[in-house]
């Protein structure tokens, strides 16, 4: 098993978020149950970030060129959309889950979460993006 690169909680469910950039893998926990629920693997696409919607039954994975969009189910990581978006290595959903930020060097995009369209985007000055936040 390779390590975890990144991680997300959701906040309604006892599940987290991890992806494996060296397995190519995403897998969702239970960490009441402490088990791997379910696991989804990537044959020959790094998983960069990933991010779990605050229901949990949402979670956004960005790879180089691209962000996939999966919805947790009980049993299976059902393909939702595919967002075309090079360099994203950030994710997080807001707090209340109705906006996705993706950010990619100095550039954050904001998206719907419920049509994925863009919102916004901004361009930081100094930096890169080290970490996305929102503000409850």
């Amino acid at each position: 098993r390779g390590p975890v690169t990144s991680l997300d909680i959701a906040v309604q469910r006892p599940i987290i978020v991890t992806a494996s950039r060296q397995e190519c893998s995403v897998r969702v926990w239970n960490y009441a149950s402490k088990e791997c629920e379910l696991s989804w693997r990537f044959p020959g696409e790094e998983p960069l970030a990933v991010a779990m919607h605050p229901l949990g039954f949402l979670a956004a994975v960005a790879f180089f060129d691209k962000i996939r969009v999966v919805q947790v189910l009980a049993d299976e990581l059902k393909p939702h959309r595919l967002i075309s978006a090079k360099g994203v290595r950030l994710l997080k959903f807001s707090n209340g889950g109705h906006l996705l930020a993706a950010a990619k060097g100095r550039d954050v995009l904001m998206l719907s979460s419920r049509t994925l369209a863009k919102v916004a985007q901004f361009k930081v000055q100094s930096q890169q993006v080290a970490s996305l936040c929102f503000h409850p």
